[in-house]
């Protein structure tokens, strides 16, 4: 959405009020979370008042599509962190317990040797 930082509290709970149906040009999620940044950013939500910060959470929810447990959840990252993205996914990873040499020197091949496709 193209200067949507530049509206004023007032004039977003006027939109929110008439229930217009606002939509977001991002596709993706980052886009998203990127916007939804700089508009915390532009509104200084940190500085708000209790009124101000419910139109703050209500706006990027209605613009981006993203349910109001996930915008607060993105607002309280951006109050922690000073910023919102996305997290990288959490995988396990299995501790290794061989090296390549103790694997070489078990297959029976000299460390540091390929094998051939021969």
């Amino acid at each position: 959405m193209q200067n949507a930082e530049t509206l004023n509290p007032e004039q977003v709970s006027e939109l929110l009020r008439l229930g217009q149906t606002l939509s977001f040009a991002g596709q993706s999620r980052a886009e998203k979370y990127a916007w939804a940044q700089r508009l915390l950013v532009a509104w200084e939500y940190a500085c708000q008042g209790k009124k101000e910060r419910g139109i703050s959470r209500a706006y990027p929810s209605q613009v981006t599509g993203l349910c109001v447990p996930q915008t607060a959840r993105l607002i309280h990252q951006y109050g922690e962190t000073g910023r919102v993205g996305l997290k990288p996914p959490l995988r396990h990873e299995f501790s290794r317990t061989y090296t390549d040499a103790d694997i070489a020197l078990l297959s029976g091949r000299p460390p540091g040797s390929r094998r051939s496709m021969e």
